[in-house]
């Protein structure tokens, strides 16, 4: 089933990246076309999914998934952590365009672009059979969040880059919380998993992140 419908949020992920490029003002002011984002979301989707899959192994202490073919084969293997994608796709991002002064908003345009795969997540995780509603709730709340950033980005009502901070804090506690109900993951301080320790951790960078843009644009 999920093979089935992936390709879907995949099409309307990249239906999204086309539409906030084409006619981005800033991206038009850099010389960045279209053709680059494109080759950059490809790169970033392939390092996203290696950075996910590994977070999601040293989660869970799957130490076979780290056997090559068990590794790629993502159909009989599932598992990947949607923050730890988030956070490849980011990094990769930071790597190949370190250097250009509209990265903060590519980095927007990337973040909205590919939440439709959170929600993508959001349908096929396992939760408990008493909090049902749970994915009900946090599907339709993710498609809110997209519809009002998606306007603060549009109509530039937020500084840029912001809006992947705030999204960032939002998929990191929607992590940390789903890690609580989780028998899979390995506990390795205090009780915490990995992805709890780095949710907390991306929250605390994000905040901080916006402190200081807040202190440098009034500075």
């Amino acid at each position: 089933m999920e093979i089935l419908i992936a390709p879907i949020f995949i099409l309307i992920s990249f239906f999204i990246l086309f539409s906030l490029s084409r006619h981005d003002f800033v991206l038009i002011r850099q010389n960045i076309s279209l053709t680059q984002i494109f080759d950059l979301a490809l790169v970033s989707i392939f390092f996203a999914f290696i950075t996910g899959r590994l977070l999601f192994v040293l989660n869970n202490f799957d130490l076979d998934l780290l056997h090559f073919v068990r590794f790629f084969y993502f159909i009989k293997f599932p598992g990947t952590s949607t923050l730890g994608f988030f956070i490849g796709g980011i990094l990769s991002i930071l790597f190949f365009l370190k250097k250009r002064k509209s990265i903060k908003r590519i980095f927007d345009i990337f973040i909205l672009s590919f939440l439709p795969i959170y929600s993508f997540n959001i349908i096929f995780r396992n939760y408990p059979s008493n909090i049902i509603i749970i994915p009900v709730v946090l599907f339709i709340f993710s498609w809110i969040i997209f519809f009002i950033f998606l306007d603060f980005h549009n109509k530039y009502k937020i500084k840029d880059g912001n809006i992947s901070l705030l999204i960032f804090i939002l998929l990191a506690l929607d992590s940390f919380v789903l890690q609580i109900y989780s028998q899979n993951a390995y506990r390795i301080f205090l009780g915490l998993s990995v992805l709890q320790i780095i949710s907390i951790i991306v929250v605390l960078v994000s905040i901080v992140l916006m402190i200081l843009e807040r202190k440098w644009k009034h500075g």
